[in-house]
C-alpha cells in the first residue's frame, strides 16, 4: 500500500487516508493525474490562468520534493512518475525543492 507523504501520520492518529482506498499504485497514480488535469481545466477559466497553473504545478513539485518521498522507495517511484507527467514547471520546482533540502541539510551538519 502506498501512503502519500503525510498520510503515515494520519494513519497513526486515526485520521482518514484517502490513498488507502485505491486498489493499486497504478490506480492511485491515475486518479492523482486526473486531479491534476481537472485542476488545470479549472485554472484555465480563471483570470491570469498561467499564474494559477504555475502555482498548481509548482506546489506539486514542492510537495513531492519532501524528504519523506526519498525515504520510501515505492513513494519515490510514484512521485517521479507524477513529476514526469506534470511537465517542466513541476520538474523545476521539484529539482529546486530537492536542492534546497540538500543544502539545508549540509549547513545543519556544518553549523
Amino acid at each position: 500500500m502506498i501512503i502519500f507523504i503525510d498520510q503515515e501520520e494520519d494513519l497513526l492518529e486515526g485520521d482518514l487516508n484517502f490513498c488507502e482506498y485505491y486498489q493499486s499504485e497504478e490506480e492511485l497514480f491515475t486518479r492523482l493525474l486526473h486531479f491534476l488535469q481537472e485542476a488545470d481545466k479549472r485554472t484555465d477559466k480563471l483570470p491570469d490562468r498561467h499564474f494559477h497553473k504555475l502555482i498548481n504545478r509548482g506546489l506539486l513539485g514542492v510537495y513531492l520534493s519532501d524528504e519523506k518521498v526519498w525515504n520510501n522507495p515505492s513513494l519515490r517511484k510514484l512521485a517521479f512518475k507524477m513529476i514526469r507527467s506534470s511537465g517542466l514547471v513541476s520538474m523545476f520546482f521539484y529539482a529546486n525543492g530537492v536542492m534546497y533540502r540538500n543544502v539545508r541539510r549540509t549547513f545543519k551538519k556544518v553549523g
